[in-house]
C-alpha cells in the first residue's frame, strides 16, 4: 500500500477531513492532497515523523514506503 493510501484510510477512519488533517499533521490542505495523491516531491523528517505517528505505523516503515516509490 502507498503512503497517500495509508494516510487517507486513517483520515476517513477516524472521521477527518483533509483540512483537519492538515492541520494535525502541521501541513497546508492543498500539501496533504498532494501526498495523498502521491504527487508530493519531497517531505522532511518532521513531517514523515507525524505521519508516522498519524497512521500509527513506525518512521522506518513510512520512509522505506517513499524508498520503494523510486
Amino acid at each position: 500500500m502507498k503512503l497517500g493510501e495509508l494516510i487517507y484510510n486513517r483520515r476517513i477512519e477516524l472521521g477527518f477531513s483533509q483540512s483537519v488533517t492538515a492541520k494535525k499533521l502541521g501541513i497546508t490542505r492543498t500539501r496533504l492532497s498532494q501526498i495523498e495523491c502521491g504527487k508530493a516531491k519531497k517531505l522532511n523528517m518532521e513531517t514523515l515523523v507525524k505521519i508516522s505517528n498519524f497512521i500509527q505505523k513506525p518512521t522506518t516503515y513510512v520512509v522505506k514506503l517513499l524508498q520503494d516509490k523510486k
